[in-house]
């Protein structure tokens, strides 16, 4: 039993180890045989971008919001789904996340 331990700690090592590299059966990231990629674009310090996913099989759309601002060192996301919106306010400075959950209405009865 205490033989058992070791070894099951060693193949969990092996495999995330093995897991940090890329698959080349599946896919050869070094065989680019396509035109050369564009530059990634330069985004400004501080930006505000909307959302809207619409998933036509669930019949669901989901909203998400997210302010960014580099100088003061925090963001904001929104996602509202079902008219019901949640909020995540998050510090990089601080390492700090508020979220904001709607509060659910209890019936009286």
């Amino acid at each position: 039993m205490k033989l058992l331990w070791p070894l099951f700690c060693l193949s969990i090592s092996w495999s995330v180890c093995r897991g940090q590299t890329p698959d080349t059966s599946v896919c050869d990231p070094n065989a680019n045989t396509g035109p050369p990629s564009p530059p990634i674009p330069d985004l400004p310090d501080s930006w505000h971008v909307r959302v809207e996913c619409n998933f036509v099989d669930k019949n669901r759309t989901v909203e998400v919001e997210e302010y960014y601002d580099n100088t003061g060192n925090r963001g904001k996301i929104t996602e509202y789904e079902i008219g019901i919106g949640v909020e995540a306010i998050y510090s990089y400075a601080t390492n700090e996340l508020i979220l904001v959950v709607p509060q659910t209405e209890v019936g009286n009865s």
